[in-house]
């Protein structure tokens, strides 16, 4: 709610390929479900993200790693995509300097199984109003490629996903930076939390081909 960020391979699970997706839309995305209270009147910005550098701890500063383009590998479709966003030098900079967090707790839990790989933490984190430059949304990166795909022009979908958004669990955060909340998930306990999911889905009819290719080993 990336990204930095690198970024997923593709998997063939639509549902799942979005959650992996890198995405910025317009401030309008944001709802006061995105709030926790601090007990003070004001509202914490509350996000989440998945991190493979070295792990940090409650009340530590997280901030973006460098332009998530340079170390992720993208497939070429996704990579045309991003490109596209960066429609202007302000967009190019703010996609290129932002930390990624998703606002869902879900989509999260999902990347950090999907990509942990016994290397990334999964952290509960917080942010601050002016640390905000953006929400992001998804599908409308989704939006991006397909036209990409089709040969057809992305500008109308590129503006859009400048324009804003509706808020949904789709949604993601850039920011400057975070605050750790919470170490939701060690690196470490990776193995046995990602083991378990993949075996309680495969057991669940029709799901055995589906989830064969989560098992073997895939470079980020």
């Amino acid at each position: 709610m990336p990204p930095r960020s690198e970024r997923r391979r593709a998997i063939p699970d639509p549902e799942t390929d979005k959650a992996l997706r890198i995405a910025s839309v317009g401030p309008s995305c944001l709802s006061s479900t995105d709030f926790e209270s601090t007990g003070t009147g004001y509202g914490m910005k509350i996000g989440y993200r998945t991190d493979r550098r070295q792990p940090l701890h409650i009340g530590d500063i997280m901030e973006a790693a460098g332009d998530h383009l340079d170390v992720a590998e993208f497939p070429d479709i996704s990579r045309k995509a991003e490109m596209a966003l960066r429609n202007s030098s302000q967009h190019t900079d703010i996609r290129a300097n932002a930390l990624y967090l998703y606002s869902d707790l879900h989509m999260a839990e999902e990347d950090w199984r999907l990509r942990g790989k016994g290397v990334r933490t999964f952290y509960k984190v917080s942010f601050e109003d002016d640390d905000l430059l953006h929400i992001g949304d998804f599908l409308t990166f989704d939006l991006v490629a397909k036209d990409i795909r089709a040969a057809n022009d992305p500008s109308a979908n590129v503006e859009k996903y400048w324009a804003g958004c509706n808020p949904s669990r789709y949604s993601e955060y850039l920011v400057r930076k975070a605050t750790v909340l919470e170490v939701i998930r060690e690196a470490t306990s990776w193995k046995t939390h990602y083991q378990t999911a993949v075996d309680k889905l495969r057991r669940e009819p029709g799901n055995e081909d589906r989830y064969r290719n989560l098992t073997q080993e895939r470079e980020d």
